[in-house]
């Protein structure tokens, strides 16, 4: 007959508490997993509105977008990519970005998409070209590009696609109005909002005594005489604020001789805020005015004196005439007195200057 252990009747009790303490511990375990199950569905829960809200930005967003893999196909693109080239989003999806690319531009795509796939850290690069559109037309635009993924299995790139064509019409319209300003003989200038010269016509030379190229760069003012420069800068401070501007001021040419100017600006806010204005060299006019002034002067003066000398002719008229009677032989002696005090009184009414 064996005999048991006196520790035997405690093995079970501390088998229980074990037991508790891992249910315990269990029941922990449960409560932070379910934690970090509901942190999980609500983060992605977050991550799915992220995603729909990303996708309506994407889609809906006025400037093109377009996403492209490592062989030059298109991922996804939105609506604003898509109706640059007359299609629906569906229909370009898997085509590669070079078929809806002008023929002569095809190479430079090629090159741009090289320089971001090969570029060391994720820059921003740009380039303009022309898009084929399906009706056949071409559009100007830039395409600006940069990388999303670097592995070289899931490779792509973001390219955002901003339409140049009113940038385009712009810069013709100013191009042609250049080539007609070249050709008239006042100053067509344009100047930035800070009164910087952006460009001048050859009329500049000879009104200035300057060249062309001198002047871009320099404030317009640069050569104001000096007297006259707070006038012309309050003026184009004026201008920037909507008022008209017409002044006439003088300037300092190259060899020192002054020149009067009448300047005559607007201000434009396209592309970006400039002043443009024609210059006109009004010296000669001036010059004019004033031998007019100078020639009505003497008119009125002549004038003056022609009537002063009728006026003083007739009072010495009258003069002589009582003079002569009065010294007659056939006058009285109060009668010659008469005649001498109209005489006298004739002569105090002549006007002294």
């Amino acid at each position: 007959m064996s005999l048991s252990s006196p520790e035997t009747p405690e093995r079970p009790r501390e088998h229980e508490a074990h037991v508790d303490d891992q249910v315990r511990e269990l029941r922990r375990r449960c409560s932070e997993l379910e934690l970090d199950n509901r942190g999980l569905k609500r983060t992605l829960s977050e991550m799915g509105h992220a995603r729909d809200h990303f996708r309506q930005v994407f889609d809906e967003a006025p400037v093109g977008y377009c996403i492209v893999d490592a062989a030059r196909r298109i991922l996804k693109l939105n609506s604003s990519a898509a109706g640059f080239l007359g299609l629906s989003a569906e229909g370009c999806v898997g085509h590669p970005l070079s078929d809806f690319v002008s023929d002569s531009d095809v190479a430079v795509l090629e090159q741009h998409l090289e320089e971001v796939q090969q570029a060391e850290q994720q820059t921003r690069r740009s380039v303009e070209l022309r898009l084929r559109r399906e009706d056949g037309t071409s559009v100007h635009v830039r395409l600006s590009s940069i990388v999303l993924s670097q592995d070289v299995e899931t490779w792509s790139c973001l390219v955002t696609v901003t339409d140049l064509t009113q940038l385009y019409l712009l810069q013709e319209s100013d191009a042609l109005l250049r080539r007609i300003a070249a050709h008239v003989e006042d100053v067509y200038y344009q100047t930035d909002a800070s009164g910087r010269v952006v460009h001048v016509n050859v009329a500049y030379q000879q009104t200035w005594g300057r060249e062309p190229a001198e002047a871009r760069g320099q404030l317009w003012f640069h050569a104001v005489y000096p007297d006259d420069l707070a006038q012309t800068n309050e003026a184009r401070r004026l201008l920037l604020k909507g008022d008209p501007f017409d002044e006439e001021y003088r300037i300092v040419r190259r060899d020192g001789s002054i020149r009067w100017i009448r300047d005559r600006a607007f201000l434009i806010e396209q592309p970006t805020p400039q002043i443009v204005g024609v210059a006109r060299d009004v010296t000669d006019d001036r010059e004019l005015e004033e031998e007019l002034r100078q020639a009505q002067k003497l008119e009125a003066l002549g004038t003056l004196a022609s009537s002063v000398a009728h006026d003083f002719g007739n009072l010495l008229q009258g003069v002589m005439g009582c003079l002569n009677i009065a010294l007659s032989d056939t006058a009285s002696p109060e009668r010659a007195r008469d005649y001498t005090r109209q005489a006298l009184m004739g002569c105090a009414a002549v006007p002294r200057w």
